[in-house]
């Protein structure tokens, strides 16, 4: 906040602990989000504009971490890639099953 900072800027910073579950409630993955917006006051009418302007910048940004990270969290690849397996593997089951 401006009165903490000495400073016409808001920051916001966020953190999310993300789990991630299979079908049966069990945990597949844990992973920790940050995410940061700041924004100046001296452009906009009001400090409560610079601070809901602040915060949305930081959900954006919360959002492009989860995007763009989701492929980084080994667990999650490790679960997905075995759900494709099992997924193909069922496929081919059924496509061999219809060719008898």
């Amino acid at each position: 906040m401006p009165r903490e900072t000495r400073v016409n800027i808001f920051e916001v910073w966020i953190k999310y602990d993300m789990n991630a579950y299979d079908p049966r409630g069990q945990q597949v993955a844990s992973w920790v989000i940050t995410a940061y917006g700041k924004t100046p006051t001296a452009f906009l009418k009001s400090q409560e504009q610079a601070l809901t302007q602040a915060i949305n910048i930081a959900l954006r940004d919360a959002g492009a971490t989860l995007y763009t990270g989701f492929e980084k969290v080994p667990e999650l690849q490790a679960f997905l890639s075995g759900k494709l397996r099992s997924a193909s593997l069922q496929e081919f089951k059924v496509k061999s099953s219809k060719a008898e």
